[in-house]
């Protein structure tokens, strides 16, 4: 793949909600170069064709990119209520990051797994492992330990005490942060590679529920 915003990124795969999955495919523009999107299969309903796409251009601040959808009835372009379904963004629901496209009756939602290549230096700090967690338990961030425990000690709702509290944090083996109260409720965060991008997803986690801070 060659996406200008992440070079890292290797492959882009697609776990659906039904436990199917798919691997996006990266399209030449009409001069050759790469489009910055990665592309599904095209979807049909009836007299409707529908094309998504991952617009690596467009990331919002969590380096996420929009959903964009293409729908065609009959061959010709659709954009009736456009606005509603042409863009989609990454929502957090359920403890955990998805995309849900919806047009009409028909929903489609997703988790979007990255492979990427990544060369880095500096300090890192390693979370240690757990006997839960499979074998791919190791997070790496860009940060140093202290930061990495003021962070694990920061306030987490938890939907099980009904309460912010301390969580300690992992990778699964989806590569998905995992966060877990004493209590033993999860939640899930996307794998990043800052303490700022951590903060961000542990604070709208926050804002969601009514969390203030303290």
């Amino acid at each position: 793949m060659q996406l200008n915003s992440r070079p890292d990124i290797t492959q882009v795969r697609i776990l659906f909600d039904d436990g199917t999955e798919e691997v996006l495919s990266q399209k030449p523009l009409g001069t050759g170069q790469p489009s910055q999107c990665t592309f599904f299969a095209e979807r049909r309903d009836g007299s409707f064709t529908i094309t998504l796409r991952l617009d690596w251009k467009d990331l919002n601040v969590n380096g996420d990119p929009m959903l964009d959808a293409d729908i065609y009835r009959n061959g010709k372009a659709y954009r009736i209520d456009r606005k509603s379904w042409h863009h989609t963004a990454k929502t957090f629901a359920n403890g955990e990051w998805i995309y849900h496209f919806q047009f009409e009756n028909i929903t489609i939602t997703f988790k979007a797994q990255v492979t990427s290549e990544r060369k880095q230096q500096g300090m890192a700090s390693i979370l240690p492992r757990s006997a839960d967690a499979g074998d791919n338990t190791e997070l790496v961030l860009g940060i140093d330990s202290a930061s990495l425990e003021a962070t694990a000690e920061a306030p987490m709702f938890c939907a099980g005490c009904q309460a912010s509290t301390a969580h300690k944090l992992m990778v699964d083996h989806n590569k998905e942060i995992l966060a877990t109260c004493d209590c033993g409720r999860h939640l899930k965060f996307p794998l990043i590679e800052t303490v700022k991008q951590l903060h961000a997803l542990i604070a709208a986690h926050n804002t969601a529920n009514d969390v203030g801070s303290s």
